[in-house]
């Protein structure tokens, strides 16, 4: 890694470095996902999530570069996001506590990492419909359809064909 990281900045390559560290945390992440993707214990996805972010944060611990920082910075707030949903969504009854701090660290991360844009619309629309359900509010259909649209809006065109709005 620091041979890489020396060629770069040898060779003044900042744009080129910033892409390479880009790829290589949303490989990285993407590998995370698969492997995770059949665990359906909510606690272990957690504790993978954990170790996963403590090894981006490592990885970051020696880099100067503002824009490399911000990278690393966002793939974080990404994996802390994804951890803080399976913690929240591990019981029967959601803590929407620690769903609003997902959503509040996907919104940090989704300027400099893509991927936690669709995040943050997701969990944040169904926050709202938590928090509406649990204070007993009356639902409003057309709102919820409209919120469930904003959010589909947001999944990459790859993501289902089978989600629809009714």
């Amino acid at each position: 890694m620091q041979k890489n990281r020396d060629f770069f900045l040898k060779y003044e390559l900042k744009q080129e470095r910033k892409l390479v560290t880009e790829m290589g945390l949303s490989a990285y992440i993407d590998f995370l996902m698969i492997n995770i993707r059949f665990e359906v214990n909510s606690n272990k996805r957690a504790r993978e999530y954990e170790q996963a972010l403590q090894t981006v944060e490592k990885l970051g611990e020696n880099e100067s570069d503002e824009q490399i920082l911000k990278v690393y910075s966002s793939a974080v707030c990404y994996l802390r996001g994804r951890k803080l949903v399976n913690e929240a969504l591990s019981s029967k009854q959601p803590e929407l506590e620690l769903l609003r701090q997902a959503v509040e660290q996907f919104w940090s991360a989704k300027e400099a990492y893509e991927k936690a844009n669709v995040c943050f619309c997701t969990y944040q629309g169904l926050l709202k419909i938590l928090e509406a359900v649990d204070n007993f509010e009356e639902v409003d259909i057309s709102e919820l359809n409209k919120l469930i649209q904003e959010i589909v809006e947001v999944l990459p065109d790859d993501i289902s064909p089978s989600i629809s709005l009714f």
